[in-house]
């Protein structure tokens, strides 16, 4: 699935954003009934963590809650990750990033709540 797909899927859809494994449940359910082709808790290796979905070769995090700077610095070292593409950044809180290595859509799932 291409990102911007991707985006336009998860966008206006009313998701519970209480904490991340609510909002990871509801955006599972999303992917699943679209027949997105998908993994849960992808792990990248102990210098990178691990990512909340990979689809296809995008990376999708989830925030909840978290500083600014924090959320910047773990988006650094997935985009640094050879096995993304593309970041898409599906948070509650509004968030700018610089630029980084690789393109990075954010999605603002309060926006579903307006």
């Amino acid at each position: 699935m291409p990102p911007d797909a991707l985006v336009c899927l998860l966008s206006g859809k009313r998701m519970r954003c209480s904490t991340e494994q609510a909002l990871q449940d509801d955006i599972e359910i999303v992917l699943a009934a679209a027949g997105a082709s998908y993994i849960r808790e992808h792990y990248l290796g102990a210098k990178t963590g691990r990512i909340d979905f990979m689809v296809g070769n995008t990376g999708l995090e989830i925030k909840v809650k978290g500083d600014a700077r924090d959320i910047h610095r773990q988006c650094v070292r997935y985009c640094e990750h050879p096995s993304i593409d593309v970041l898409v950044l599906a948070t509650t809180r509004p968030v700018r990033l610089p630029a980084l290595s690789k393109p990075v859509f954010i999605l603002d799932l309060s926006r579903a709540w307006l």
